[in-house]
Parts: C-alpha cells; structure tokens; sequence
C-alpha cells in the first residue's frame, strides 16, 4: 500500500483543497519523537495510529519505542479512543535473530498494546501497510517517513510533515476504515464498567425491566455501577444534578427531577434489591449502598457509553440488545452467533424488541449484522446471524463531519447521500456518506436514487440490505444505462 506517497501527493499537489482550513508544519527529524510524544500526550478524544514498523523492546522500557507505546496505553486509560493497525510482513533486514527469524517484527509491540487493553490489528498476511501516521482528535495529523524504531527516532535523516485540519484527518481515517484486517484480534477499546453477569440473567432483573418497560431503573442502575467504579466500597454518594443530566431531565425542575429520581431509587430498593438507600434531607445527595455492585463473572461497558450520551440517544430496545451482545462478546470472538428464536428465548424477550433493537442500533452505526441467505419463502431453517458490535463514538463529532461534507458539496446532495445511506441503516457511517457522494459525482443522482429505492423495498433482515449491496447496484446500474455524468 503506497498511503505514505499518496498522502505527500496530496498535500503538495492537492494543498489549495485544504488551504483554508489546513495548517502544514515540518517536523525535522531530531523532533519527530518529542512531537509525537507530546501530541499523544495531549489527545483529549481520539488516536489512530497506523506503522509498518515498531521495534519494541519489552527489556527495555526507557527508549524512545516504549516511550510512545506507553504513550499511547495511557491515553487509553485517561479515557481517549485509541486504536492502533500494524503491517504484518516479515521484514528480515530488521530481525537477523535466528530464533525469531520468522517472527512478525511487530508482534512486541503487538502483544504489550493487546496485554494493556488497547485496541490492535494486524492488516491481513496479503496487505502491505507501510504508512507511518498518527491522527489525534480527529484535527493533527502526523506523518512521514518514519517508522518507530531506533534508528528512525535516533539517527536517520527522515521526512515528517504535521497537519492541522480535521478534514484532511478524517480523509485519512475513512482510507484507513478500507486495510483489510486481520479478523478476531481487536480488544476493549476504553476504560469499561463491570456489569454483574447473574443481572443479565437472573429472571427477576433484567428481563423483569424489560418486561414491564422499565427503562428508567435500568438507566439508574448502570449510572450507579458506573460511578461505583469511582469508589473504594460498595456506597455511592448519588449527585442528583448528575444523574438528571444523564437522563436528560435537566430540563425539569430541580424538586421534579429529585423527586422522580427517588422513586426509581425505590424501585430499585424494593422491587428489585440492587440498593439500599435512605431518603436523604432536602436538598441533599443520597448515600447508595449496592448490594451486590460487583461479581467474578461479569462483562464490560466501556464508560464512553455515558461520556457520549448514549443513555438519552438509544432506544429502551436497543440497550437492552446492546447490552445481551457486548455481554456475549469478548477480546477473542467478537461476533455473536445466534438465531432469533435463541435470543428470545435464552433472554425471555419478544422478536419484535430484538428487530427494534438491533435495527436501531444498525442505524446508529454500532452493530453490524451478517445475515443468512434468503433464498425462499420458508425461513424456519434459516441459519443463525452473526452479531458483531462496534466502538461507542462522539455522535457530536460524527455531526460536525457530515456538516462539513454539506459545506463542501452542498447541502441537497448531502441529503440524498443520507437519504440512500438510510436506506441500508448507514446514514451514521461516514465512509458510506462519502461513498454515495463521490458515487453519484460519477453517475448523477438518478441512478443513486433508482438503486437505494429498489433495495429499500427489501426485508430489513435481507442481506442484500447493506451499503456494500448498494454500491454494488449503483456500480452495475452505471454499466448497463451508461448515463453520464451531469
């Protein structure tokens, strides 16, 4: 893959495209590592990082490798998305030590990324990745010729370049969305919340919220666990204000909001016994006592999922579907693979909250589903989907960027782009937008339209019901009409 050249073509050639918004810096060589210490030091929300080779040695944790992988393992713990793609190729100029001679050179740095929670790939054995790019926050991106290894930070007469521009950045991320990766190799992503396992499945929990619509509690109750993480007991100070602004009922007034928050904390004490708590005086937070806040079985909730307001943006489905799949996922398979019929009855949840879960969620970008074939009329013995959740993000940033793409290609093309992605539950995903926008640049909005109306049309659980499906027709659609470009 010959990113690194493309990306310098880009800016030499393409700059005037950027000029407004970009900032372009050289980075000589003797600043390179301070500079990219410094910026992973300062990310506040997000870190891409893609290298072909980091030479990292686990024996020696003061060099400048293990300075910026460290880096990188303590944003993660400070809360900022971190994800991270390797090459895979052998490369036997670097490892002339016998008894590694066929090891991956970056399987060290691999290893310690896996071992510390980040999230890792490797691209796939026939991809060659040979950039050597960071992208912080979605706004700084750094790149160049140099890969993270002694000689590069220390000696060698390397190229770098520093750009500030958030859409010369999320180019760089939607190029890098297209590596094909080695599958089952990704990790917890951010710093999660333990949810007790036995909550899922004790039928007098979790399935007696759900069938009596009890969002609320199941709200609260998460919020409890979460800032239970915080403390050295199992008791909690609830901070009334906090909790009505996770539940979006800052709006109410305060005496409202208190009062509706003690009547969930009451259910929660009575109806299900997950808490002890007195009434406190008014005005006053409550002390919480969880009962059982935590357990030796349980699963993670990354703690983004309240950073990024997802509580207030989720359906009462779709949290409980998130929930069942994340609980049934971890670092070695994370896909899912059940039927419907198994959903519903391992969990005691109706079909119809299962498609109005997973269908929201697949609208907000947060699941992809493979589904089986639907070859005939009779599915009963349609084989099970295979459910795969993906990272939790800032849907504030996600709507600034597609935003900017009305800027930069008006505002009525913009909406039929989202108007086709929402026919394959893919207006959230950015890359699908781009995809449709560029697409109809070369075959004009007619055939867009005609291709996401036809599979439209389709069953929401018909495979074909994808944008991978619909750029596809769109594509085979140009060949046989032939329409030009407007």
């Amino acid at each position: 893959m010959k990113l690194l050249k493309a990306l310098v073509i880009g800016i030499l050639f393409f700059q005037p495209v950027y000029a407004s918004q970009a900032d372009i810096q050289n980075i000589p060589s003797s600043e390179y590592f301070s500079t990219a210490l410094t910026e992973i030091s300062q990310a506040k929300e997000s870190i891409y990082v893609v290298m072909y080779l980091v030479s990292f040695d686990p024996a020696n944790p003061n060099t400048k490798v293990s300075q910026l992988l460290k880096a990188l393992v303590d944003a993660k713990n400070r809360g900022v998305w971190v994800q991270v793609i390797f090459d895979q190729t052998i490369d036997f100029a670097e490892d002339q030590r016998p008894a590694e001679g066929y090891r991956n050179k970056n399987a060290p740095a691999f290893e310690y990324l896996r071992a510390n929670q980040v999230e890792v790939f490797y691209d796939t054995e026939g991809t060659y990745t040979h950039a050597k790019a960071i992208v912080i926050d979605r706004e700084i991106s750094l790149f160049g010729s140099s890969n993270w290894s002694r000689a590069a930070l220390t000696k060698n007469n390397e190229v770098n370049a520093m750009v500030r521009s958030s859409e010369f950045a999320q180019d760089l991320i939607d190029q890098w969305g297209k590596i094909e990766l080695q599958p089952n190799v990704a990790v917890v992503a951010a710093p999660s919340v333990k949810i007790p396992r036995d909550f899922l499945t004790n039928p007098a929990l979790f399935q007696e919220m759900i069938s009596h619509g009890d969002e609320r509690a199941l709200d609260v109750y998460l919020y409890l666990l979460s800032q239970y993480r915080q403390t050295a007991d199992s008791k909690v100070i609830l901070d009334y204000d906090d909790l009505a602004s996770s539940l979006a009922m800052s709006g109410m007034a305060p005496v409202d909001y208190r009062r509706q928050i003690t009547k969930t904390l009451s259910k929660l004490k009575g109806k299900y016994r997950l808490i002890d708590f007195q009434n406190p005086t008014h005005g006053q937070n409550a002390q919480i006592t969880l009962k059982a806040p935590e357990a030796a079985d349980s699963f993670d909730l990354p703690l983004t999922y309240w950073k990024y307001h997802w509580p207030q943006k989720l359906s009462f489905p779709a949290k409980v579907m998130y929930l069942i799949l994340i609980s049934n996922t971890d670092l070695a398979s994370p896909s899912f693979t059940i039927s419907r019929e198994g959903l519903a009855n391992e969990f005691s949840i109706s079909k119809s909250l299962i498609s109005d879960g997973t269908r929201d969620l697949r609208f907000q970008n947060l699941l992809d589903i493979q589904y089986s074939p639907m070859d005939r009329e009779d599915f009963s013995d349609r084989k099970p989907n295979s459910y795969t959740p993906t990272p939790l993000y800032d849907p504030s940033a996600l709507q600034e960027s597609i935003a900017a793409l009305g800027q930069k290609e008006g505002q009525a093309k913009l909406d039929r782009a989202l108007n086709a992605a929402s026919q394959v539950f893919a207006q959230n995903n950015l890359s699908a937008i781009k995809s449709l926008l560029d697409l109809e640049s070369q075959y004009g909005p007619a055939i867009i339209h005609q291709a996401a109306q036809k599979i439209g049309e389709k069953k929401s659980d018909n495979p074909k019901r994808s944008i991978a499906y619909l750029i596809a027709t769109i594509k085979s659609m140009a060949r046989i009409y032939r329409t030009p470009s407007p």
